[in-house]
């Protein structure tokens, strides 16, 4: 019901691709590509090829179609060419984080998480990604065999999220994941 309303919005008033982002984000991520699909063309028809905010924006949304798509070689020049001109930096990183991680670029994952999280965009639209970030660190960790590590971004990450419900079953999965890699990690 709420992207609904988001959609009456967006056709209701003119908004700026920037803020027509973050509909078409929240329209990728909840599994609905063909609403963020008509997000992108509305962005395209406003984008001002001379603001790199606006140019940036259609760049990251087209990123974030193309990852999930299945295609996250497509995002990364997409993402690498936002970096500079996105209004908040911390959702290129998350992105592009993806991206290197899906297309066997661990190294430069890591970097980039590691960049999210020394950004601390606490505040801003980009603390989500931030706050996942230590989700993906811990995932890319035991990924790597580095299960200890993986254990501290797991605890880092479920300690920014202690205060979330904990019925919300992404949440439920994470603490499952924790748990059995403690189990794993205990063990000699």
């Amino acid at each position: 019901q709420e992207l609904r309303e988001i959609d009456r919005i967006i056709g209701a008033i003119h908004l700026e691709p920037t803020a027509l982002l973050f509909a078409g984000r929240l329209h990728v991520r909840m599994g609905d590509l063909a609403r963020a699909e008509r997000v992108l063309s509305l962005i395209r028809t406003r984008v001002d090829s001379v603001n790199a905010w606006d140019v940036a924006a259609r760049r990251i949304l087209e990123a974030e179609l193309a990852l999930a798509r299945g295609r996250p070689a497509d995002a990364i020049p997409l993402l690498e060419a936002s970096k500079e001109g996105a209004a908040q930096e911390g959702m290129v990183l998350g992105s592009l984080a993806r991206a290197y991680a899906a297309t066997g670029q661990v190294d430069a994952a890591f970097t980039t998480l590691m960049r999210l999280i020394a950004l601390a965009p606490l505040g801003t639209e980009s603390q989500e990604e931030w706050v996942d970030a230590h989700l993906q660190l811990a995932r890319l960790h035991v990924a790597a065999g580095e299960r200890e590590r993986g254990q501290q971004w797991y605890d880092r990450y479920l300690s920014l999220r202690r205060d979330a419900d904990p019925d919300l079953p992404e949440l439920q999965a994470v603490r499952r994941e924790a748990a059995d890699l403690r189990g794993r990690t205990d063990r000699p």
